[in-house]
């Protein structure tokens, strides 16, 4: 469970935090890291909910929403919460500056008439 893995770094858990949290053995822990077994569905939802991802993602199953919240730094996470507040035109002013930060050349949409 490669996705497992990435998910316990983020958080620095050992292998035995994770161990207390499912109430398994450290050596369980191990197995789901090597691919050796499988948790079962109570436990995956537990690690879900823990590191606040889909079960979907832990089984590598792609899914529409991209990358969990978790993936991404405080500082990532805090601009994704600050864009759902912003309406279309702001968000292109955002577009023109990030990229220019980025030292890319924006070019706007074409706006559309719709009268």
């Amino acid at each position: 469970m490669l996705q497992l893995k990435n998910l316990m770094k983020t958080k620095n858990l050992t292998q035995q935090d994770l161990a207390e949290e499912l109430n398994v053995t450290r050596g369980s822990i191990y197995k789901y890291l090597q691919g050796k077994a499988e948790p079962n569905i109570d436990n995956l939802k537990k690690i879900a909910d823990l590191y606040d991802v889909t079960v979907d993602y832990l089984i590598g199953h792609p899914t529409k929403s991209g990358l969990p919240l978790t993936m991404y730094t405080s500082n990532q996470q805090q601009i994704i919460a600050m864009l759902k507040e912003l309406d279309d035109a702001q968000c292109l002013k955002l577009i023109g500056y990030i990229e220019g930060m980025l030292g890319k050349e924006y070019i706007p949409p074409k706006q559309e008439n719709f009268f």
